[in-house]
């Protein structure tokens, strides 16, 4: 009984004891969560009067094009450092130290990559929606009496065909009617010439511009840019009939040239199928030159895509 009782007033005098610790140390956490706050407000305010770094800009109007979502150009590449330092520390133990790095700094690009060809996606598509974006803004600017403001509300609410840019020319109204300074209006306008990266696209953020916060008519203006569009469309199905021939060339002729080859050493060389294929594929020459037909052949391929799939623009 004279030993319990000890124990027990030990017991409840730990306990207490760590309840008080607890509750100073939640103390102390909350004070330096609030410095912490104060310190990042004060950290933005000191950064908003600084002018932008270029890598900054890049980066922001990146995400913003492409994410659904805010994320900064600060937690990007936070986030970037992070996987490069986790996959080079995993590997470091395991391969060499040079091959380690290449393999980080590989792993931790992919996300700024797989970012920049989801914004030359977004980019082909949206050039491609030029002509049908600027004929209905133009008819709802002049149906809504020079009001740029209705007249994209009115593109946004009734052209659903407008798949792509209807979404950015959503997040540009909304970054405009929240703008407080004609900077802010300019950056909104700048992302939405970002986002397609073409001379319509720019031209037309200019006049939004200059309609939204000079208050001008500028119906001439994007009626202008409209027969221009139109004028590229007629360029852009010749430059299509023209390069048809050169597709036809490289995905058809090519293998099948390459077929009547093996048909005819076969047939007119007396040479068997299988001796002619262990020249191809099992000798260093024959090899060789298969691997650089084929990489040749990959090649003229993609250059075919990219003169196929330009963005829209004159």
């Amino acid at each position: 009984m004279t030993i319990e009782k000890p124990a027990a007033v030990l017991i409840t005098s730990l306990l207490y004891g760590g309840i008080i610790i607890g509750l100073m140390l939640m103390i102390d956490l909350k004070m330096w969560l609030s410095r912490m706050i104060a310190h990042k407000r004060l950290s933005d305010r000191a950064r908003a009067g600084r002018p932008e770094s270029g890598l900054d800009l890049h980066l922001r109007q990146l995400l913003r094009s492409t994410l659904p979502y805010k994320f900064s150009p600060a937690a990007f590449r936070t986030a970037t450092a992070a996987i490069f330092l986790t996959i080079f520390c995993a590997g470091v133990g395991n391969i060499a130290p040079a091959a380690s790095l290449s393999a980080a700094a590989s792993i931790a690009a992919m996300p700024y990559v797989i970012l920049r060809i989801r914004l030359e996606s977004l980019r082909s598509m949206g050039s491609c929606e030029g002509e049908a974006l600027m004929s209905n803004l133009l008819s709802q600017y002049r149906i809504r009496r020079c009001n740029i403001y209705e007249a994209v509300e009115a593109v946004i609410k009734e052209n659903t065909e407008l798949k792509t840019t209807r979404k950015m020319l959503f997040r540009m109204m909304v970054a405009l009617r929240t703008a407080g300074s004609e900077k802010a209006a300019r950056e909104a306008l700048d992302l939405f010439s970002y986002a397609i990266d073409t001379n319509w696209s720019r031209m037309l953020a200019n006049n939004i511009f200059t309609a939204a916060i000079k208050g001008a008519d500028v119906s001439l203006a994007l009626e202008d840019i409209l027969i221009q569009l139109r004028e590229a469309r007629a360029l852009s199905e010749e430059r299509k009939r023209l390069n048809s021939e050169s597709v036809r060339m490289t995905i058809v002729m090519v293998p099948l040239m390459y077929a009547a080859t093996v048909a005819m050493s076969v047939a007119y060389l007396d040479m068997p199928a299988g001796r002619f294929l262990y020249n191809q594929f099992c000798t260093r020459e024959g090899f060789l030159l298969f691997a650089m037909m084929l990489v040749l052949f990959l090649i003229n391929l993609m250059l075919i895509e990219i003169v196929h799939n330009q963005r829209f623009d004159y």
